[in-house]
């Protein structure tokens, strides 16, 4: 037996509330691989076709909070009925509730860390679930969750796994005419995918500070995603008042990234690695970060895009300047990043990692014939 080819040894429920591209296409390649997959979420999930389609879909009855007793129940007897051997959890609520739902049984439970949000071991919430001991292995998104997470558990419970990326996962639709608010091709669009409200350290005031010291007078920002009502009272007040929109949260956000010539990250504190980002990477827009851990696994200065100082304004403005004006270089980083997205953050390899992974948690030699 080797990492592609196993067989119903691994018996695996996958919980997700809907799973995004890279999970489904996980799931699906798992379950092409002869992985005995179960995947339960809300039935109001997009992904439900495939999963229906192959009878691996069950309807989550889950309902909030990390003692869901309805939920703890069908968790279980799902593991009974299915002879389920890991239960592979990526969300807290989920997590916790696996958790609970595994005692007495042989299941074994994986977490996922996608944030480096500081977890408090005085907390007791954490306990029941990414500090339960019960965890087998939590996968980690990127090196500075990987780091982070290393000062709380021993380093034998991580594993390093970044999220795989297909640039044909972004379908590409034009937004309806009436919703963009300028005319793409009379503009420089630089835009920000985030919600931000309430969560300062996405850095939209930052980035809007940064944009009333553009000099390009056809540059537009345009930031999709919640913000605060400091971000709008800031974008109201500068030079470039006209030239900010902010949209608020709009569905398929991503899909009017066609109409971007700029992508900006402004982020203030570390992370994850943001799918925004990859998304602008599988685009081959141009993209300016800022140089905290997560993002800078992404993008690398001066190759695949232009790293920044975190918090501060005249670089970001600077940068936007820089690539208002030079369309060689555009193209150049842009190209550049899509290749970079390609090569290091493949599906791939997200599924292969994956794969070894569950066999080192149920103790199975992946190199037996």
């Amino acid at each position: 037996m080797n990492a592609d080819h196993t067989n119903n040894a691994i018996r695996v429920l996958f919980i997700k509330t809907g799973p995004d591209a890279a999970e489904l296409d996980l799931i699906q390649q798992l379950h092409k691989r002869g992985v005995y997959i179960k995947v339960l979420c809300w039935a109001s999930s997009s992904t439900l076709e495939f999963l229906e389609k192959e009878n691996i879909f069950i309807a989550s009855v889950r309902k909030r909070g990390k003692v869901d007793i309805p939920f703890i129940r069908q968790i279980r007897s799902i593991v009974k009925q299915f002879d389920i051997s890991l239960v592979h959890a990526t969300d807290s609520a989920s997590l916790a509730n696996a958790i609970w739902a595994t005692y007495f049984t042989k299941a074994k439970v994986i977490a996922y860390r996608g944030t480096s949000a500081r977890i408090r071991k005085t907390d007791p919430t954490y306990w029941l679930g990414t500090l339960n001991p019960k965890v087998s292995l939590t996968f980690c998104v990127s090196n500075s969750v990987y780091r982070y997470m290393a000062t709380l558990l021993p380093e034998h419970k991580l594993r390093l796994n970044y999220k795989g990326f297909d640039p044909a996962w972004i379908k590409v639709e034009n937004p309806e005419p009436s919703t963009f608010p300028v005319l793409p091709e009379d503009r420089f669009i630089g835009m920000f995918l985030g919600n931000s409200k309430g969560r300062p350290h996405k850095g939209l005031e930052v980035l809007i500070e940064a944009f009333h010291r553009v000099n390009d007078p056809k540059s537009v920002l345009i930031v999709l995603g919640s913000f605060s009502q400091e971000s709008e009272q800031l974008a109201a007040k500068g030079p470039a008042q006209a030239r900010i929109f902010l949209m608020g949260e709009v569905a398929k956000a991503a899909e009017w990234l066609c109409y971007a010539n700029l992508y900006i990250q402004p982020s203030l504190l570390k992370e994850g690695l943001p799918r925004s980002v990859k998304e602008a990477m599988a685009l081959a827009l141009p993209i300016v970060i800022t140089d905290i851990p997560g993002p800078t696994e992404l993008i690398e200065h001066e190759k695949s895009g232009l790293v920044v100082e975190a918090g501060n304004a005249a670089k970001l403005a600077e940068a936007w300047d820089r690539m208002a004006a030079d369309p060689e270089l555009r193209q150049q980083l842009g190209s550049s990043a899509k290749a970079r997205l390609i090569e290091e953050f493949s599906p791939e390899v997200f599924v292969h990692n994956t794969l070894l992974a569950y066999y080192d948690v149920l103790k199975i030699d992946a190199n037996t014939d």
